[in-house]
């Protein structure tokens, strides 16, 4: 009787190891194998990344900001715009920097044409220097958009991440200094967002 209760068990010790071993071979055959599986694991951040870098490099900034910033970014961004144009007394001299061929254009504007504005001013800026704007949200404004993507630039390399829940934290360092980025997982695809408005 303790003979066959022993060759039971071990009957089923075997069954139990090969189960196991055959689990593990499945799991490194679609590893090896399945190229959607980094996708599984970041819900597509490193190709989303990939995407963004591409637009950056191409100069593409305004659809980088149309298409990966998220909308609370946005939003924050357009108040800021608001603010910035009830300046009367600097707001005919923003207008002008920013290449509104009117007044009453800037003021009638919607925030993603003033932000346009911005990375157009970026990309190209005006070979005369002119005076100095005295007014906060517009330095605000230029240093948030040109910080933004600054990390797709060439020289910087992500030297760690991550990921916790819809949110993923990205260090990059290159040009003499270090950045953290954040990036948030909404509606199946990642935005750029800000530490401030990640909760």
């Amino acid at each position: 009787m303790d003979g066959l209760k022993s060759a039971g068990i071990s009957f089923f010790k075997k069954r139990f190891h090969m189960k196991r071993t055959i689990f593990m071979l499945v799991s490194m055959l679609i590893v090896a194998q399945s190229p959607s599986l980094p996708w599984l694991l970041d819900r597509g951040l490193e190709e989303s990344l990939g995407e963004m870098k591409l637009l950056f490099r191409n100069r593409e900034l305004f659809r980088l900001y149309t298409e990966y910033a998220d909308i609370q970014l946005r939003m924050r961004i357009g108040k800021s715009i608001d603010r910035m144009r009830e300046d009367r007394a600097n707001a005919r001299e923003i207008s002008k920097r920013l290449g509104f061929k009117r007044y009453r254009d800037f003021l009638r504007s919607d925030h993603d044409e003033v932000v346009k504005k911005f990375f157009t001013l970026m990309i190209d800026p005006p070979k005369k220097k002119g005076r100095a704007i005295k007014n906060a949200e517009y330095l605000r404004l230029a240093l948030l958009l040109s910080l933004m993507f600054a990390h797709f630039d060439r020289g910087m390399e992500m030297i760690d991440r991550h990921i916790s829940g819809n949110v993923a934290k990205i260090t990059y360092s290159g040009n003499g200094f270090n950045m953290v980025a954040y990036y948030l997982f909404r509606n199946n695809r990642w935005y750029i967002s800000d530490r401030e408005l990640i909760k």
